[in-house]
This record gives C-alpha cells, sequence and structure tokens, in this order.
C-alpha cells in the first residue's frame, strides 16, 4: 500500500507515504479522525485490478480520491494504493 500526496492544501509537493508512514500519522492523529462519508462515484476493472474514483465528505473536508485495488488469489480485492485529491 501507498498513498501518493500530489498538490493538495495548496502544496506544490508530490509525498509518497508508504503503509507503515500512513498507520503512523493516523496513530499520531496528524490525518483522520473525521467521521465521513463514502461516495463511489465510478469503478474501472480490467481482470484482476481496479480503479475507483470515491469522493470523501467529512466535517471538516470534501475531497476526491482514486483507489487502486488489486484481486488476490483468493478472490478478496485488496486496496494498494490511494491517490486523494
Amino acid at each position: 500500500y501507498r498513498s501518493v500526496v500530489h498538490r493538495v492544501m495548496g502544496s506544490n509537493d508530490t509525498k509518497v507515504l508508504d503503509k507503515t508512514t500512513y498507520l503512523q500519522l493516523l496513530h499520531d492523529k496528524k490525518i483522520g479522525g473525521d467521521k465521513r462519508t463514502v461516495t463511489i462515484l465510478h469503478i474501472e476493472t480490467e481482470q484482476n485490478t481496479s480503479v475507483a474514483k470515491v469522493v470523501l465528505k467529512g466535517q471538516t473536508r470534501q475531497f476526491t480520491t482514486f483507489l487502486s485495488l488489486v484481486k488476490t488469489a483468493e478472490g478478496n480485492w485488496q486496496l494498494v494504493g490511494d491517490m486523494p485529491q
């Protein structure tokens, strides 16, 4: 899993967060903490790979993110990437 944060909230930077870093930011309450509704706008699937365009709306912020998923050998979908805008 990785999260690619590109030019978000006025920044011109691109940051790539691995799973460990992302979970640590959640633990430290530097990100997250807002209860959000999730609306799936579009899903595109090709065999064992899928991309979803999703809107997350909370009390303090609303944003669109693109989620990358892969289907495991057991048939379960696994989130492997997140690119919020």
